[in-house]
């Protein structure tokens, strides 16, 4: 079954991996915001009084409201009734409003002192009474000089009845347009506040501790995908339909006790374990294929290719194989240090003199069915070297008395090296260290394989964080704890050294 490249599993290691971020920024946003939050004063809180008027009649009441907030208006309440308000403080804190769907007007006050917001919307409410009462009256006055008006055109042929019911005619019709005001319920001092002031200091910490946490993942995922923008080994095998042999993980200089080797080291370590892997898969690949010479090719650089090539090469041998390590980097060859080997004479020997042939530049080494052909002399021009047809005679000769042929090449992605050489033999090997690698650089080296006519047996996962894989960890210390055992048992007196599997 193939394993799903977005699992759970993967964006924890990436959270692991920048827990520091996690930490960091939400609490960067959040803490401004508390300090920030701290250093405003508390505003005092506020109430607010409400005077109600019922209203007589129904012409000109839209013009009310804005007759209760005027600056004349709001400056004689204030004298009328000794406010400590000054007129702009009125303004900012008196309104009015026709309740909807009734006859009654609203005038609301407000302030930090309970008393003062009730004294304040009384204080106007009467200045409001006394302006509706003043218009009222002037109304009636214009009333009264329209029916002056009206006896007079009568004169005297009006008989006293006709002018009496005239007058009254007139007054009840001038009476029923002019609007009455009065007030029902006076303003009171408030009990409760209308709002709470103080600043929200704990809301915004905790909104700003939100926004930082989501900030964070998003930031985690960005710096996870730049340090790795390949992904994991799943997505690169769906990504470039390339199978996965393997995944190695890293191991430090010495640990075999004396070489850079892995397979020195503790046999049953999860290190030598993940490097047996691979080499049981690479052999399966090839006899899958029908072949038994594979380039072992990089990207680019600081992929672990040579040492990680040479560590295949020792797993394989170690199961009565003949293997045969043909260092192809003529650039800058490591693969002799290895092995401990002379690099004085070797392939770039072979390929310059036409005397020496195949078994002059095969060199033993310490591993039983292991043998190396170094890189040689370095060569001013290592692209035509490699061009020479004695290469695929070489090749050749090499299958023919090995069961798998090794080629190191230089990296695939900036040099054409590796794809000359890759042109000669049956298959090819991608490794690729995750963390090091780009995108770019494996599309480059895919597609120099592609040209080459290559055939891409696989690729191996190199130099992985141990931590990341879990099954290897585990393996490693259950070993370790059994290996243990054995000891403190052969230690015991008595002991018949026999351990439970």
């Amino acid at each position: 079954m193939e394993e799903d490249p977005w699992n759970l599993r993967e964006y924890l290691e990436g959270l692991r991996r920048w827990w520091w971020v996690l930490l960091v920024v939400p609490l960067a946003p959040a803490g401004i915001t508390a300090g920030v939050s701290a250093s405003e004063p508390v505003q005092p809180l506020t109430y607010k009084a409400t005077a109600t008027f019922l209203l007589e009649g129904s012409a000109g009441v839209n013009n009310f409201p804005p007759l209760v907030t005027t600056r004349p208006a709001l400056d004689a309440a204030a004298k009328q009734a000794g406010l400590s308000s000054t007129v702009e403080e009125l303004q900012a804190s008196v309104s009015a409003r026709l309740v909807p769907g009734t006859d009654f007007l609203e005038i609301n006050a407000t302030h930090t002192q309970p008393t003062m917001a009730a004294d304040n919307a009384n204080a106007v409410a009467a200045e409001f009474a006394r302006q509706v009462a003043k218009i009222r009256e002037s109304q009636l006055s214009a009333a009264r000089d329209e029916l002056a008006k009206q006896l007079e055109v009568l004169g005297e042929f009006a008989s006293v009845r006709r002018v009496a019911d005239t007058v009254a005619s007139t007054l009840e019709t001038g009476l029923s347009s002019l609007n009455g005001v009065t007030l029902v319920v006076p303003a009171e001092a408030p009990v409760n506040s209308v709002s709470v002031t103080a600043n929200h200091m704990v809301r915004d910490t905790i909104i700003a501790l939100v926004v930082g946490v989501l900030l964070s993942v998003g930031l985690v995922m960005l710096l996870d995908y730049l340090r790795n923008p390949v992904g994991s080994a799943a997505m690169f095998q769906r990504r470039f339909n390339i199978p996965h042999l393997g995944t190695v993980p890293r191991w430090s200089k010495g640990v075999g006790g004396g070489g850079d080797l892995a397979v020195e080291s503790d046999a049953a370590s999860g290190f030598v374990e993940a490097i047996r892997q691979a080499a049981a898969n690479i052999e399966f690949g090839a006899r899958a294929w029908g072949i038994n010479s594979i380039v072992v090719a990089s990207p680019d650089i600081r992929e672990g290719r040579t040492s990680l090539m040479a560590n295949l090469a020792v797993a394989v041998s170690s199961s009565w194989k003949k293997v045969v390590v043909v260092d192809a980097d003529l650039r800058r060859p490591s693969l002799h240090g290895y092995f401990g080997l002379g690099n004085q004479v070797g392939l770039t020997s072979l390929l310059a003199d036409p005397d020496l042939n195949v078994g002059d530049v095969v060199q033993d080494t310490k591993y039983d069915g292991l043998r190396v052909v170094t890189s040689g002399p370095t060569s001013a021009d290592p692209v035509a070297l490699l061009k020479s047809p004695k290469i695929a005679g070489l090749i050749k000769q090499l299958e023919s008395e090995y069961d798998l042929v090794l080629v190191d090449t230089p990296p695939m992605a900036p040099l054409a090296d590796g794809a000359v050489i890759a042109s000669q033999v049956g298959a090819a090997i991608m490794v690729v260290n995750p963390t090091s690698v780009q995108i770019t650089g494996v599309k480059l080296a895919l597609g120099n394989l592609e040209k080459a006519r290559a055939q891409v047996l696989g690729f191996i996962w190199n130099r992985v964080a141990r931590g990341s894989i879990s099954h290897y960890a585990r393996y490693e210390r259950q070993c370790r704890s059994r290996a243990a055992n054995q000891a403190l048992g052969e230690m015991a007196p008595g002991s018949n050294n026999l351990a439970a599997d």
